[in-house]
């Protein structure tokens, strides 16, 4: 529970990595880098019942090129660690529109201030934001995916940031 908050509130990537050692040592067979993803990538497939297909895993930070995930099973595990014991421990790490973290700054001044709580995610020409927007009729989980675009980090991200509020817009029946 510790390391929850600065991977995914801050994005302190060295804390990512050593976690996915840590799950090699655990649940695995040896606390390394090959162990974690062999632990990670089980849990996905038959826990989170993702396609295997539609994930690679290289690293635990997400910074490596060569991590690949569809919005499909990112959404699958928020659906999954919305239904687990410990959601709260997970959601409490999550940033949150308008407050800490990664989205202290976004989504201010609409309706989803303070009602998205969501990771961001961004390496050079990839931008995404996954996570749900609160609501009275229960959560509203969304993953956002921006790859190989040539628009400006601050530009797509605005993007991103439209899409969610109309998506919140359509749940609450604001259109």
């Amino acid at each position: 529970r510790d390391w929850i908050f600065p991977i995914m509130n801050t994005s302190q990537n060295w804390f990512a990595e050593m976690l996915l050692k840590q799950l090699g040592k655990q649940f695995g067979k040896a606390g390394s880098w090959p162990e974690g993803l062999a632990v990670a990538r089980r849990f996905l497939i038959d826990s989170v019942r993702a396609d295997s297909t539609q994930f690679s895993l290289s690293d635990g930070s997400g910074l490596s090129s060569s991590n690949l995930m569809s919005p499909l099973v990112f959404t699958q595990l928020l659906r999954y660690m919305r239904r687990h014991p410990r959601y709260n421990t997970f959601a409490a790490g999550l940033p949150q529109a308008g407050l800490v973290g990664s989205l202290r700054t976004r989504f201010l001044g609409t309706a989803l201030s303070g009602k998205v709580r969501a990771k961001t995610g961004s390496i050079s020409r990839v931008q995404s934001l996954s996570g749900y927007i609160e609501r009275a009729g229960g959560p509203l989980m969304f993953s956002i995916l921006a790859n190989h675009h040539a628009e400006p980090s601050r530009t797509m991200m605005a993007a991103i940031d439209s899409v969610v509020v109309e998506m919140g817009r359509a749940v609450s029946g604001g259109r």
